[in-house]
């Protein structure tokens, strides 16, 4: 069974006063305890391509995904995953969407009904409206 995380889109984070926005360039950003301490309204996913790039839907790639809860306390420590790109039509827009794979079952942030070896990062470029 494949589970969803929905990704929240940047014009909501910086239409927020009290919310310094991470510029997409910045390196190791999630590692800085000051923003990550600054944007805990919500759980931070970080990935960290090992300096490979991601740039195909067929061949995935080795990365480490570190995934912090709402309340700053590291929910999955460093672990390694393959990633790739997922999706057909959004491949082209500047937000993209993930699919990556655990060696084995995981649960991050304890969402949905178990685990799963599969998650999806669905970044819903085309939705406007923010809701889906």
């Amino acid at each position: 069974m494949k589970k969803f995380v929905s990704l929240l889109c940047a014009a909501v984070i910086s239409s927020c006063a009290s919310v310094q926005m991470i510029p997409i360039n910045t390196v190791a950003a999630a590692d800085n305890p000051a923003i990550i301490e600054e944007q805990l309204d919500m759980p931070i996913i970080s990935i960290d391509t090992l300096g490979n790039s991601v740039s195909s839907k067929e061949s995935y790639t080795t990365a480490t995904v570190t995934i912090w809860n709402e309340n700053g306390d590291i929910d999955t420590p460093e672990i390694e995953v393959q990633i790739r790109l997922r999706g057909n039509v959004t491949l082209n827009c500047p937000k993209k969407s993930y699919k990556f794979k655990f060696d084995k079952k995981q649960n991050p942030l304890s969402l949905g009904d178990g685990a799963g070896k599969s998650w999806n990062l669905v970044a819903n470029y085309f939705d406007t409206s923010l809701l889906r």
